[in-house]
């Protein structure tokens, strides 16, 4: 049922539904007619054309002929299970280290609840000879080459965390190089 309100100079002859203008007045429903469904947008009252938008009340769906079987029941299984963790340790980071609580819980649960090991984890001083890549030195005299002719240099890196940290780091090291560098 579409629900009808009445309009005060409103063209309503040839136009469509959601062109209709006016002023809205009152409309009674007839004694034991649903309540209609009316929605007015656009400017206040005030103003000289509010909008009117006539709306269907939402349909009632049928009951289902039959109610669906249950599903059987499946145990749950967490999805997440996080360590419990020595709290101790925790603070015993916290204070030292001067870190925050949730910091210091990871630290712990990864086995560095020791402040001297958690520093030195957080320090990040372990490095890797780069002559140990096979074909580096291929390789840098390559981007040395591209660098020094001014071509554009892409790089490329995954969407994951260490992708989108390498990619920035390569970004940066080569434009500090003087490369002209997208990505």
């Amino acid at each position: 049922m579409l629900v009808a309100a009445t309009l005060a100079e409103a063209p309503v002859a040839d136009a469509p539904p959601d062109a209709l203008q006016g002023s809205l007045l009152p409309a009674d429903p007839p004694a034991g007619a649903e309540e209609p469904s009316l929605l007015l947008a656009g400017p206040p009252a005030a103003a000289q054309q509010p909008t009117l938008l006539l709306v269907e009340p939402p349909a009632e769906a049928p009951p289902p002929a039959d109610p669906p079987a249950p599903l059987p029941a499946r145990p749950v299984r967490p999805r997440l299970e996080v360590p419990s963790y020595s709290v101790a340790e925790a603070l015993t980071l916290e204070r030292e280290l001067g870190v925050g609580h949730v910091l210091a819980q990871v630290l712990v649960r990864r086995g560095l609840g020791e402040p001297e090991r958690a520093a030195a984890f957080l320090r990040a001083a372990e490095r890797h000879d780069p002559g140990a890549f096979a074909g580096i030195d291929r390789a840098l005299a390559v981007i040395g080459r591209h660098v020094r002719a001014g071509n554009r240099i892409v790089v490329h890196g995954d969407y994951d965390v260490d992708g989108v940290c390498a990619t920035a780091i390569m970004i940066r090291a080569l434009r500090d190089l003087g490369a002209d560098v997208r990505w």
